[in-house]
């Protein structure tokens, strides 16, 4: 049973190994051939086995379909027997501009998820320097009130020094007008 379903999935195009000795269609990429399966269609000649040069020059793997594995799913009244699947070499090209895209997808998430950090972290900085600012335009209406304050302090201290000559004045005044009597 899993060799017919294996050889329906070779139908709509080649099966290609994946790390954990599975193998995966680009038609049903949720399923998986056992590696134990791929290797006994192999053996039976239902299916021949190829290897290429993928995507950072890595050996990789896949399954194509033979005419005695074609012949023999129409015989078991295989549903996708009237398929016939894309050349493996076109199918290799997809597979690995797919896992191209994957490394790129990953890489953009990766670089998004930096981009967010780095936004939060500007907004909290942009937040601490406003709740700087704001300190410091608190700290010098502080200053300023503090120095108006101790500026009205000796403009009244200036004043009552001149008033205490004035009086000193007086009262020495007046004292001697009234020795002088």
């Amino acid at each position: 049973m899993s060799k017919r379903i294996a050889l329906g999935f070779l139908h709509t195009g080649a099966l290609f190994r994946e790390p954990g000795g599975v193998w995966r269609c680009r038609a049903f990429p949720a399923e998986r051939v056992l590696d134990s399966t791929a290797r006994a269609l192999e053996q039976d000649g239902l299916a021949q086995m190829q290897e290429y040069e993928g995507h950072h020059g890595q050996r990789r793997a896949c399954l194509s379909l033979t005419l005695d594995g074609i012949a023999l799913y129409a015989r078991a009244g295989g549903h996708l027997a009237g398929r016939r699947p894309p050349p493996v070499q076109a199918e290799g090209v997809l597979r690995e501009t797919e896992l191209a895209l994957g490394e790129m997808a990953e890489q953009e998430a990766r670089l998004a998820k930096a981009l967010a950090a780095i936004d939060c972290e500007a907004r909290e900085t942009r937040a601490a320097s406003q709740r700087l600012d704001e300190r410091m335009a608190a700290i010098e209406a502080a200053a300023k009130r503090i120095d108006h304050e101790r500026a009205s302090l000796a403009t009244s201290r200036q004043t009552l020094g001149a008033f205490t000559v004035q009086a000193a004045e007086r009262i020495g005044a007046a004292v001697s007008e009234a020795q002088s009597c």
